[in-house]
């Protein structure tokens, strides 16, 4: 499992993330049409999740200009698993992933699985105690190795979702360490997954530029426009490996659009008994994760 993250700053980045979050359509829906949603110390409504996220970033103990409000994370599987992976396994990893960054934030998510298999997760900057829920490099580096140990242990049928989350080289990305599978897939395939995952997570094009220099991915350009992928003796297109700027503009620009709307509730709510099961459900999960 690839984890990659990117932070948010500003109160107004809470209501766009999560609206961000539910009316994609790529989001996997119950059979009411309801988003299959993770939920973790938040609960009720958009609007209320909202409200939730920024009472309790008010209280944090330390304030800071550049403070992330919340994290932005995506837990992605290879594309080879989609047929071995289910949405309750992509649920269970994920909150695993919150709890092993801090049990008591405040966190939300749901799941993509059509192509690339993936759980978009929002975790807030601080935690119910107002401590940050920050982690250093090196304790992420860690996180990432323990939840794929829960995977090969409890999913072993997800074996080509293993990755070498970077060993000793903290330095070096997920993707840059990515198990090859020589004779199985092509370079051009394992570049396609690899910036599948940064896709899937950016708003904008330039957060997709970012992410992709994180892994260490050198882009090219012609007519002062990127184009694509300088990888050792060619160069690929974003057309061939499955990635649509124009579609990464369409986010920025609806990001833009929820920045500051006054929305309606378009979700269906769910009853407070089927709110109260559900927090049961997830109390249960924790006891037998602790």
């Amino acid at each position: 499992m690839i984890v990659k993250t990117i932070g948010a700053k500003g109160a107004g980045s809470y209501g766009r993330l999560i609206d961000y979050i539910l009316r994609d359509e790529a989001a996997l829906r119950d059979k009411d049409g309801a988003v299959v949603t993770i939920q973790h110390n938040v609960f009720g409504s958009p609007r209320e999740m909202e409200a939730q996220f920024k009472m309790n970033n008010d209280q944090r103990l330390h304030h800071r200009a550049n403070n992330n409000a919340l994290v932005h994370a995506i837990l992605a599987i290879s594309h080879e698993d989609k047929e071995n992976v289910t949405p309750e396994m992509l649920q269970r990893l994920s909150r695993d992933f919150i709890n092993m960054i801090d049990p008591d934030s405040l966190a939300f998510g749901a799941l993509h699985m059509d192509g690339n298999p993936h759980a978009h997760i929002l975790i807030g900057g601080s935690n119910l105690l107002g401590e940050s829920t920050r982690v250093s490099r090196e304790r992420f580096q860690e996180i990432k190795q323990e939840l794929q140990e829960v995977q090969m242990r409890e999913y072993p049928e997800l074996a080509d979702s293993v990755v070498e989350h970077g060993g000793g080289h903290m330095a070096q990305s997920d993707a840059e360490y990515q198990i090859r599978r020589e004779g199985r897939v092509s370079r051009k395939e394992e570049l396609k997954e690899m910036l599948a995952v940064s896709y899937d997570l950016a708003h904008s094009r330039k957060e997709f530029f970012d992410l992709l220099a994180e892994d260490n991915l050198k882009v090219y350009e012609r007519g002062g426009a990127v184009k694509g992928i300088e990888d050792e003796s060619r160069n690929y297109r974003f057309q061939t490996l499955g990635i649509d700027m124009a579609e990464l503009d369409k986010r920025e620009e609806r990001l833009s659009e929820l920045e500051g709307a006054d929305f309606k509730e378009k979700e269906p709510q769910k009853s407070e008994e089927e709110h109260l099961s559900i927090e049961e459900e997830r109390m249960r999960e924790l006891d037998e994760i602790g």
